[in-house]
């Protein structure tokens, strides 16, 4: 069964339904509403964040480094991948949706450290255990609007 739908670049759940959205709102002057958060170790993965709480996910269109061609105009009516945040003092949580696998929502929780969001994922292994794996995005100076 498909949960999503691809059209014109962008996905979309068929039925929304962001859990996240059961949580109330708070606003925050820990992140940076205007620029990109690009992933340290994964480059071709980015974020922005609206101060609304929307936010939106995107890959570069090289699939190694987002470029500022690959953020100019991304918004929430064409992004490929849309979602929400919220956040407690410095902890964030955030949803979005992903088409692939027919199409699931990608959930993760973190914290802001600075111009830093580092997300965290429990994982078990057979040989160590329970390990965490750190994933971070950075704060750049890449901004939506485009400048050669």
């Amino acid at each position: 069964m498909h949960k999503g739908t691809w059209g014109n670049g962008m996905c979309r759940p068929k039925r929304p339904n962001f859990k996240l959205l059961k949580t109330p709102f708070k606003e925050t002057n820990l992140l940076v509403f205007d620029k990109t958060y690009l992933g340290k170790s994964i480059t071709s993965f980015a974020l922005k964040f609206y101060s609304d709480g929307r936010l939106i996910f995107f890959t570069s269109r090289d699939g190694f480094t987002i470029k500022p061609s690959d953020t100019f105009n991304k918004n929430w009516e064409n992004a490929p991948n849309i979602g929400y945040w919220r956040v407690e003092g410095n902890k964030i949580k955030v949803e979005y949706f992903l088409c692939g696998d027919s199409g699931f929502y990608k959930r993760g929780r973190g914290e802001i450290k600075g111009d830093t969001i580092i997300f965290y994922r429990t994982q078990f292994s057979p040989i160590k255990g329970k390990v965490i794996r750190k994933t971070q995005y950075v704060l750049s100076d890449m901004s939506f609007d485009y400048q050669d």
